[in-house]
């Protein structure tokens, strides 16, 4: 058996008691690392949800107000532009936060500008041309409802990849969180 002088178990202790006082501070450290990036992806999903919901409700906008357009009789676009604008500005926003997603995004840009180009198309049918021209284009295949209907599906496919982006993003963050608590007792 091995004989230790005080002064010798007392530095024996002390380097224990420091070793394990180092590793805890770098399991707290590596802890607050993951938890941080965690809370950073997250951030950058609701950042991206809003992007999508704000999309989203300018679409329904431009899809109302070229229909106003059409059942008044004005060929007035200046609301209709401002929504399209404002949802290709949110989309951008979107492709910057979501870059992984940018082939599905860049299709939403040309899906909304094409529907708003057959809304155009289909308003200054009604009022130049009459109400069965405007209808035509109106529910033609390549008409305004089936670039509504279109648009709402990738819109729809979109809405469906965030879910399970925001799901994923809260497990990652529950799952530090859990890992932190078990590491610290």
């Amino acid at each position: 058996m091995l004989k230790l002088s005080i002064r010798r178990l007392l530095a024996l202790s002390a380097s224990i008691l420091c070793a394990l006082l180092l590793l805890g501070n770098l399991i707290v450290w590596n802890s607050n690392a993951s938890l941080a990036a965690a809370a950073e992806e997250a951030s950058r999903v609701e950042q991206s949800v809003r992007a999508f919901k704000d999309t989203r409700f300018h679409v329904v906008q431009i899809q109302q107000f070229l229909t106003d357009a059409a059942v008044v009789g004005e060929a007035d676009f200046s609301e209709a532009t401002a929504q399209r604008e404002k949802a290709l500005a949110q989309l951008e926003r979107l492709a910057g936060l979501w870059s992984a997603r940018q082939a599905a995004i860049n299709e939403l840009k040309v899906a909304v500008k094409r529907l708003y180009d057959t809304g155009e198309r289909m308003v200054q049918a009604y009022v130049g041309q009459g109400r069965e021209v405007g209808n035509a284009i109106m529910k033609a295949d390549g008409g305004f409802d089936a670039a509504a209907e279109k648009l709402t599906q990738q819109l729809e496919g979109l809405a469906g990849e965030l879910t399970t982006l925001g799901e994923q993003s809260d497990a990652a963050q529950q799952q530090t969180r859990t890992w932190m608590l078990r590491s610290s007792l």
